[in-house]
């Protein structure tokens, strides 16, 4: 038999006035469509999605969370991620109702410090966060107090006498920067994290959210029936752009044995609503469908176009395969990538390989290298001993009169430092070809630190031989006195960071692309541009290789770091006409002292003079 609503409210009622309730808290529904609580804002429930309230009154099947949390039933959680959702299906305005309905909950407790047994002058704490300060000052928690300002029911529970709190018997609503260690000490009944995924500082962030998993159940952790619970939420929002795994690092958190309530049962519910999904209701989408293969860390995503493929990456990868209305379908043809974040919302960036097709670094890969792929590096032994002198001389001799840059991804104690040699070939339609002619990865010794000024002799030794070094790019890291002193010495030394922009790493890219880049023989630099990722603020390497080695790109960097400086020099072709007016004018001493004066001059010079004379006899 079913129980009508007005039978249902005179239950919850008893219930309310037997159990320490002040004022009969509304059921989910009665929320969103009553303008006492929410009403003006949703237009009396209207404004709500079906797929959103359906999902709200299974998170909220009544309005007590000590009758809610005790159920056995996926969603008693109170650890709620709205991950990744398409774009335009409300995920924020969801996680605020989410939020104020735990608010509302305790607004109407009689006394709530003594209902969750605190000390009876423990301010109560209902705190917004975004990824930096000012964002949780001027978005979200903005955001929220719009809401209750158009409330009567949140209204009438201001506290208009001490100020000390928001709200009346000492609870608050606070926003907070997400900063470690911001809520120690804090009764934090619920959180509202949104974006927290785009915190400038990611290892920052985790830590905030660390704190925040330890920090519900601190103050409230509760029990009913025998069966504890947490009362209020932490509720993640986060969007498919992001770089920062915020659901998988709160399992983690979750499960840790450093978390002192890892014996409480913590459901956890990820919600990932695809775009059409919730849009169903409005949008009268076709019956014909097509397939995407959203991607992994090693193949790139695609659109299924015949029922072979479709077979194929249904048995290999079934968790992979998004079945899509073919309204869409244009959307995905443009740009793939984007359309599987916006609409299925799933973060397929932050597994996608960089450098998709691998033959297009193999066929790079040509140059001999003058040294080892990698030098385990003594420092009393001079740098330049570890490279094939013979063979820099005939780069020397194949490039004479050439500018080269010089690209470092500087290191510390027990980590590699790349370095890389380029100059510019020639000028093909309008296109630099680039030659890196050599690239390695230096790793110290056992027991020793890398020396800087080891490498400063190194590229002394390196102008002494007679190439002339035109830029010296260096990343940021343990990079300013070393970029000051050659600075001294006489190179243009710049700060340029791979790492902090795509651009650069883009830029090397479409070289590959072009075939206008060479580049020295290297396992390792093999190795790294084959498994370097793109997520969404850089290119990075895997934690580790497939092979089981830990994952690196410091020779590729410092190889994407010759490159880019070899891009700004615009006065090549200008110096080696310079260089060539000097053999004109040795020509015209030759013409005077006779061909005693080539044995003064290096074989090289000697094929250009000769060379030069067959074009001025012309």
């Amino acid at each position: 038999m079913k129980i009508s609503r007005e039978e249902i409210k005179k239950i919850f009622s008893q219930y309310a006035y037997k159990h320490g309730y002040k004022e009969v808290p509304p059921d989910i529904i009665e929320f969103l469509t009553n303008d006492y609580y929410l009403g003006k804002i949703t237009n009396n429930g209207k404004g709500v999605y079906k797929y959103w309230l359906d999902l709200l009154i299974k998170i909220f099947p009544t309005p007590f969370p000590e009758l809610n949390k005790i159920r056995d039933n996926v969603y008693t959680d109170h650890y709620i991620e709205i991950n990744s959702s398409g774009i335009g299906v409300g995920k924020t305005f969801i996680g605020n109702i989410i939020f104020l309905y735990d608010l509302a909950h305790v607004l109407c407790l009689e006394n709530p410090q003594e209902f969750y047994k605190l000390s009876h002058n423990t301010k109560i704490e209902f705190i917004v966060s975004n990824s930096t300060k000012d964002n949780s000052e001027t978005i979200n928690f903005a955001l929220i107090m719009g809401i209750i300002r158009n409330s009567p029911f949140f209204l009438s529970k201001l506290n208009n006498k001490t100020k000390s709190t928001m709200f009346i018997n000492e609870v608050d609503l606070i926003p907070v920067a997400p900063y470690r260690r911001k809520l120690t000490g804090r009764a934090v009944f619920s959180i509202l994290m949104d974006e927290l995924n785009r915190h400038p500082q990611p290892k920052q962030a985790l830590a905030y959210v660390t704190e925040a998993i330890n920090r519900l159940p601190s103050r409230f952790l509760s029990e009913n029936e025998g069966k504890k619970y947490v009362p209020g939420h932490l509720i993640i929002i986060s969007s498919a752009d992001s770089d920062i795994s915020l659901i998988e690092h709160v399992r983690q958190s979750l499960q840790s044995e450093d978390n002192e309530f890892n014996t409480i049962p913590h459901p956890l519910l990820e919600i990932r609503a695809k775009q059409f999904e919730v849009l169903k209701e409005k949008i009268n989408y076709s019956d014909k469908y097509f397939y995407v293969f959203v991607g992994t860390y090693n193949l790139e995503p695609k659109i299924l176009e015949n029922e072979k493929e479709i077979e194929f990456y249904k048995n290999k990868y079934p968790d992979k395969i998004e079945k899509v209305p073919y309204d869409y379908y244009l959307s995905f043809k443009q740009n793939l990538r984007q359309a599987i974040g916006d609409i299925l919302g799933i973060p397929v960036i932050s597994a996608s390989t960089f450098i998709t097709d691998k033959n297009v670094i193999n066929q790079a890969l040509v140059n001999e290298n003058p040294c080892t792929s990698i030098i385990e590096y003594d420092n009393e032994i001079p740098l330049i001993n570890y490279f094939n002198e013979e063979k820099l001389n005939e780069i020397l001799n194949k490039y004479k009169g050439k500018q080269f840059t010089i690209g470092l991804d500087l290191a510390y104690s027990g980590d590699r430092l790349g370095i890389s040699m380029g100059c510019i070939k020639e000028i093909r339609d309008n296109t630099k070809i680039i030659d890196i002619v050599f690239a390695t990865g230096l790793f110290p010794k056992s027991g020793q630190k890398l020396k800087f000024s080891n490498i400063r002799k190194f590229i002394l030794e390196l102008r002494d031989m007679g190439f002339t070094i035109s830029k010296i790019y260096a990343d940021t890291f343990q990079s300013y006195d070393f970029i000051t002193i050659m600075q001294e010495l006489g190179f243009d030394a710049v700060q340029h960071s791979v790492d902090k922009k795509k651009e650069p790493y883009y830029a090397f890219k479409n070289a590959l692309y072009e075939k206008s880049i060479i580049l020295p023989r290297n396992e390792i630099l093999q190795k790294e541009l084959i498994f370097l990722k793109e997520d969404v603020k850089k290119i990075d390497h895997p934690e580790t290789f497939p092979d089981g080695t830990k994952g690196s790109k410091d020779i590729a960097d410092a190889v994407c770091q010759a490159y880019n400086a070899l891009l700004t020099i615009e006065y090549n072709q200008f110096y080696e006409k310079n260089y060539l007016k000097e053999l004109e004018q040795i020509i015209d001493l030759q013409d005077i002292y006779g061909d005693d004066i080539t044995l003064m001059l290096k074989d090289t010079d000697s094929k250009l003079i000769n060379e030069l004379r067959g074009i001025n006899d012309i």
